[in-house]
């Protein structure tokens, strides 16, 4: 008689046996972040997952705590790469790989903060689409023969919370792992080893990205701002990422008012509309030459087109350049003139309108008429729904308070930062900065087009990061065509990616007087345009001069109620609730009796308030906010707008 010895625990029935391996493997192996590498589960080609030396991820208990998170990971030598607001997930990558030393540190600093997902990696360890996060759940299939009973039973024996039954597919389940996601891994690996298991694996968090759109023109390799896959040395990842918005639309059926030097019209890589304008010699039907290359070199950056196997590409490659000439010689021009220009843009066509031009180290005040045009083109443009006004924040590495163009609230302020993803040392600042955008000032410019159908390697200063800002708002509504220019504004701001984080570096609102919002994302922008509710009530404030307020509110339900706080403080957080970031003046202004104008009143017939009324309010700064319109008082801000007088 041969005796066959088995071990004991394949004696024991399967959920006892896998409980008891699953212990060995929790006491033995502990948490598996430290492992070399890990079965990913899944596919044909039973690919395995190394290990990240340099990614950490920390879920949040509370998202509040964000910022708090950011200083510690700072202080260790990390950086947020990624936050993922769905999940409360922050991504950040060590500098350099760690000894565990750091990771143990930020692990004990941030576990009062929430729990680490480990991060692994399926190809290059330094692409975010590589990543693989590891979540505290498995997806789990018995075969055919284990029934439902069966299949319960075995994933209670094992202490499995299920956490879904999957309806369309009988037998499958996802299930929560003891000891979260630390533990996951483990368990996933035990439970495929099970008898009647077809498969196992964790629900692994991971990068799906859209398709980036990769333009076939040439000189696309050195365009960093578009792409930073660390040219000159710079920081991979760096960018606007242009590309990745470009699998959305690619501005096809904007208009780009380039209001400067005018634009080379025979320029073979743009894209150009025939009613160019000169406000001295009037409309061009054959365009406005540019007269020193500048307006070329802006126009280049925000609609070369693309995929066209010349030279170069634009941030919106599929737009039309509307070539304003109001710069000649050494830039002398009168108020008038430049208010002609943006009421010519506002009347013929344009979407947005990109300015790059204005002094640096004097004064720059702000003539009425200019103002007036400002308002004009923001409220009558693109049918009543405004055209966004881009600025370039200025070169003199000085305040911008003292540039009324900049400053303006009817105007998108934008500043410069390197291919390192810092400040640009000459890039303006303030709190009048909304955004910055790459440039010059790094290892690397920005590749443009110049005059002669040429190209240029050398492009510098705000001028370039300007047109970013204005080819990405094409992006937008080329997805959106329906968003005001508020709209528009609102979500730049709100997508703008924060750097260089600090707690002490951006205040409550996200606003930091070095970085603005944060640097551009292109992406994250025309995701945020294509999220929008266009319906949602809007607020416009104006004035056409000094003194002259002008309030509109669209959108609301026909004769619906509505209340709006104003305030004439500057920023003064108050409360935690729907007044959060208004002046404590607003609480005042939002008890007023119904009938009081403009405080508390109805919509007409269509959804619409209008007032406007001539009131000795020079110099006083406004902050408004559309707080309830609906039956009920569900109140919520739909809209905040600053406006100053």
């Amino acid at each position: 008689m041969i005796l066959s010895c088995r071990p004991l625990s394949d004696r024991l029935p399967f959920a006892l046996r896998l409980s008891f391996v699953l212990f060995l493997a929790t006491f033995c192996l502990g948490p598996v972040s430290g492992q070399g590498s890990v079965p990913l589960g899944f596919g044909q080609q039973d690919l395995s997952l190394t290990s990240s030396q340099t990614v950490v991820a920390i879920k949040l208990d509370d998202s509040s705590r964000r910022g708090e998170l950011q200083a510690i990971l700072e202080g260790e030598g990390a950086r947020e790469i990624e936050y993922l607001g769905r999940y409360q997930l922050l991504i950040a990558r060590f500098a350099a790989e760690e000894d565990g030393a750091g990771r143990s540190r930020l692990t004990s600093a941030s576990s009062s903060m929430g729990t680490e997902w480990p991060a692994y990696h399926l190809g290059s360890a330094n692409r975010v689409d590589s990543l693989y996060l590891a979540t505290p759940y498995i997806l789990v299939g018995f075969a055919p023969e284990i029934s439902r009973t069966d299949g319960l039973q075995r994933l209670a024996g094992l202490g499995l919370g299920v956490d879904r039954e999957i309806d369309y597919a009988p037998g499958v389940w996802r299930v929560r792992a003891q000891g979260g996601a630390t533990q996951s891994v483990t368990t996933a690996e035990i439970l495929r080893a099970g008898d009647g298991v077809r498969f196992a694996h964790v629900d692994w968090l991971r990068s799906l990205r859209p398709r980036e759109v990769i333009p076939n023109d040439p000189l696309f390799g050195n365009q960093w701002h578009l792409k930073n896959t660390g040219q000159g040395g710079g920081l991979v990842g760096a960018d606007t990422r242009a590309t990745h918005a470009w699998a959305y639309g690619q501005g096809a059926g904007m208009t780009i008012a380039v209001i400067d030097t005018g634009v080379d019209a025979a320029h073979g890589d743009l894209l150009q509309t025939l009613n160019g304008y000169d406000p001295v010699t009037g409309a061009a039907p054959g365009g406005a030459n540019d007269a020193g290359s500048h307006g070329t070199r802006v126009a280049g950056v925000v609609a070369a087109m693309g995929s066209n196997s010349v030279q170069l590409v634009g941030v919106a490659p599929q737009a039309s350049i509307m070539p304003i000439r109001l710069l000649t010689g050494s830039g002398f021009a009168t108020p008038s003139e430049e208010a002609d220009c943006f009421v010519y843009a506002a009347n013929n066509g344009a979407d947005v309108i990109t300015n790059s031009w204005g002094p640096d180290g004097v004064p720059f005040p702000l003539p009425p008429i200019v103002d007036i045009s400002f308002s004009y083109a923001t409220q009558q443009g693109r049918g009543g729904l405004g055209c966004p006004i881009f600025w370039a924040a200025g070169n003199g590495d000085e305040n911008i308070f003292g540039d009324e163009y900049v400053g303006s609230p009817k105007t998108i302020a934008v500043g410069a930062t390197t291919n390192f993803d810092v400040r640009a040392s000459y890039s303006d600042y303030g709190d009048a900065l909304d955004l910055v955008a790459p440039s010059s000032g790094g290892s690397r410019s920005i590749s443009t087009l110049t005059i002669g159908s040429g190209t240029t390697l050398s492009f510098a200063g705000t001028s370039a990061s300007a047109p970013q800002a204005a080819g990405t708002a094409a992006l937008m509504l080329g997805v959106m065509p329906s968003l005001s220019w508020s709209q528009l504004r609102q979500i730049l701001l709100d997508s703008a990616h924060q750097i260089q984080t600090n707690a002490a570096l951006y205040d409550i609102d996200g606003h930091s007087p070095t970085y603005g919002h944060g640097r551009l994302d292109c992406e994250a922008a025309v995701l945020g345009a294509l999220n929008a509710d266009p319906a949602a009530p809007q607020l416009s404030v104006f004035s056409y001069g000094v003194g002259d307020i002008n309030i509109h509110i669209s959108g609301m339900l026909p004769l619906a109620e509505w209340r709006l706080g104003i305030s004439t403080q500057l920023y003064s957080p108050v409360g935690s609730g729907p007044v959060i970031g208004l002046g404590a003046d607003c609480l005042y202004t939002l008890l007023a009796p119904l009938g009081t104008i403009p405080f508390h009143d109805f919509a007409n017939l269509n959804g619409d308030f209008q007032w406007g009324a001539i009131v000795p309010l020079a110099g006083v700064t406004l902050q408004m906010a559309v707080i309830s319109y609906t039956p009920g008082f569900d109140f919520q801000i739909s809209n905040a707008v600053q406006a100053s007088f």
